[in-house]
């Protein structure tokens, strides 16, 4: 099986569990040994940072990670996608790099059920079928922990930010305050709009309602995923990855058994159903690209292609504690299937919204079950800039789109708890208090100074893996 290289990179990779102690070592090969300027200091922080995020794929086929970096590095925001451990990790460091902030006075206020990184490619479209209005709703809650309610409206207001700045628009300030203000105004008072509803949305939101229903009816994923052939639907399997890393390929023996076991394991499998064709996915996704990602195709029994659905089966990493942030994942849930699936149900606005969702446990693995379809969609925040670059979408739009997403984020705060069990809304309510005005305020400040800490990183990011290669010298450690 051809698993392609990324391009322009040698591997020569030892396998095994790497020993994060040598990473000084690689950091005086980078220059950054003794006492180092403030530059190197933070590059060395974050090679490590990141190496021990990316930990888990460490010890397996390394293509997919650097796959996963290339793309860090040839987009800002992809890099912002695949460094939410960084950025809480960030967040939590002491001393003078820490951002401070006026709240977070009320200690409830630090544990709320978080999405865990509500970026607006986070959000998207679901759909729970029949005659039900297709949703906006937080898509993605890998990260859902127990932690401060801020590192969520940071997490929003950082990708909002971004997208104003290289949108052109400047009009980043007003978006973040638009979102800010939707945000606290949702907590609030409710007032909750889970459907997307035509002509009330804004161009983006609405864009992609359009695009969402007009792909849905044509079934184009499907289409483009599988064909019919005579002994019934089959994946279009390849025989290598394309240069972006991505495609459809046969399953291992090992894949193949592991997949069966899932199956065999999944609860919520609907009634009648009937395997048509299977594949391991590559290539999707930024932060969870070099996970194990299944696709299968299914059907209820019937003889035509008209009930002819798909689901994706994907590993899921729980999120380890960050000091002065959150305790992690393991502390709160029985399980990593039980997070996944606890999380999405109840900061849904309707527990159906994606009908097929669930949480999958293999031993320690923990993956989830999720529709595969073209109902159910992201913001893809390139196709925004650029329609923002052509004058297509203007700063309304974006502000539009800001509040529309901090309304969101609300709900799903709203829709959850705190640890100790008490709402959580009543918990940011209490630390806010009658400080709103205050709390846009600081929220805006905070947008700006995360989006120049995101352009310097990237940048200290790319020249870490022009020196040290491209798994920033993690497949030249030690190994046990």
């Amino acid at each position: 099986m051809n698993r392609r290289t990324p391009s322009g990179w040698l591997l020569g990779v030892r396998r095994g569990p790497v020993r994060y102690g040598a990473l000084a070592g690689l950091m005086v090969l980078g220059g950054c040994s003794g006492s180092m300027p403030a530059e190197q200091a933070r590059r060395a922080w974050l090679v490590e940072a990141l190496t021990d995020d990316n930990r888990p794929w460490l010890s397996r086929d390394l293509v997919p990670l650097a796959t996963k970096y290339d793309r860090m590095e040839d987009d800002p925001y992809d890099y912002l996608r695949g460094t939410a451990g960084v950025f809480l990790r960030d967040v939590g460091r002491s001393g003078s790099m820490r951002t401070t902030t006026s709240f977070l006075t009320e200690p409830s206020a630090a544990s709320v059920l978080l999405a865990g990184d509500p970026h607006p490619e986070n959000f998207g479209s679901l759909w729970p079928g029949g005659s039900a209005p297709v949703l906006l709703e937080v898509n993605d809650f890998d990260g859902a922990v127990y932690g401060p309610y801020l590192m969520d409206v940071r997490r929003l207001n950082l990708g909002l930010a971004y997208l104003a700045d290289e949108g052109g628009c400047r009009c980043g300030d007003t978006v973040v305050a638009a979102a800010s203000e939707a945000y606290l105004q949702s907590m609030r008072d409710g007032d909750a709009r889970p459907a997307l509803v035509s002509g009330d949305e804004g161009a983006v939101a609405q864009g992609l309602l359009d695009d969402v229903v007009t792909d849905g009816l044509a079934a184009s994923t499907l289409a483009e995923a599988t064909e019919l052939v005579a002994t019934g639907r089959r994946f279009r399997i390849t025989d290598a990855l394309d240069d972006a890393g991505r495609g459809l390929l046969r399953l291992s023996t090992e894949e193949h058994a592991q997949l069966d076991r899932l199956l065999g394991s999944w609860g919520g499998r609907p009634s009648g159903f009937r395997e048509l064709s299977r594949a391991r996915r590559f290539g999707s996704g930024i932060a969870s690209l070099p996970a194990i990602r299944y696709v299968v195709a299914w059907d209820r029994g019937d003889d035509g292609p008209e009930d002819d659905e798909m689901v994706s089966i994907r590993e899921v990493v729980d999120p380890p504690a960050v000091p002065g942030v959150h305790d992690g994942a393991p502390a709160y849930w029985a399980s990593g299937a039980e997070r996944i699936e606890d999380t999405a149900r109840t900061m849904w606005s309707r527990p159906d919204a994606d009908p097929h969702y669930d949480g999958l446990q293999d031993g320690v693995m923990t993956f989830k079950v999720q529709s595969w379809t073209a109902w159910h969609d992201s913001f893809d925040h390139a196709r925004i800039v650029r329609r923002l670059q052509e004058g297509r979408y203007g700063p309304n739009d974006l502000v539009a789109l800001g509040a529309r997403l901090g309304e969101a984020l609300g709900r799903v705060h709203r829709s959850g708890s705190t640890a100790n069990g008490g709402l959580a809304s009543e918990a940011v309510l209490l630390d806010v208090g009658g400080r709103g005005p205050e709390f846009v305020t600081e929220q805006v400040a905070q947008a700006g100074v995360d989006l120049v800490r995101l352009r310097r990183d990237h940048r200290l990011f790319v020249s870490a893996r022009l020196e040290l290669g491209p798994w920033l010298g993690a497949d030249q450690l030690e190994v046990k």
